[in-house]
């Protein structure tokens, strides 16, 4: 009778000899690991926290009627024509008949500069001033080179769906 075979002390496939992973391989591994999902969550929570304390700029987008006869004529607006404001954040873009404006939000202050088409002040500029509130928006218009519209005064409601 013969003797049991053993099998060989080293086996071999076709991909080579098969070794454990040595130590320096394994920290490799877990730097790799911190690295690439690791710092992204890091980042994720640094982004988080500091985006916690920022609010949103009021939301001012829609159509807002102008009951105000005399900043009507001011701008250029006819006794038709709304207000159409779209708006991306902080800033605006407002249309009213043929005139177009941008403008921005700053905290809870609206800033147009508004260049109308007709009116008294027809091609100069004007600057809206205006606070918003849960009311409304009430402001006034600024024109330097427009005596007619040196300082007049508005206030609007709310756009309604």
């Amino acid at each position: 009778m013969s003797e049991p075979q053993r099998p060989p002390e080293h086996t071999t496939s076709s991909k080579g000899a098969s070794t454990p992973p040595t130590r320096a391989a394994a920290w490799r591994s877990a730097a790799a690991y911190l690295v690439l999902v690791g710092l992204p969550f890091a980042g994720l929570f640094v982004v988080m926290r500091a985006g916690a304390s920022l609010e949103a700029p009021p939301v001012v987008a829609g159509t807002w009627p102008l009951p105000d006869h005399e900043a009507r004529a001011c701008l250029g607006i006819g006794s038709e024509d709304a207000i159409a404001v779209q708006q991306s954040g902080r800033f605006l873009h407002l249309r009213a008949g043929t005139t177009v404006a941008d403008g921005r939000i700053v905290g809870s202050r609206l800033q147009v500069s508004w260049l109308p088409s007709s009116g008294p002040c027809a091609g100069r500029e004007l600057a809206i001033d205006a606070r918003i509130d849960g009311e409304g928006i009430r402001g006034a218009l600024r024109a330097a080179s427009c005596e007619p519209c040196r300082d007049v005064t508005f206030e609007t409601t709310p756009p309604t769906e």
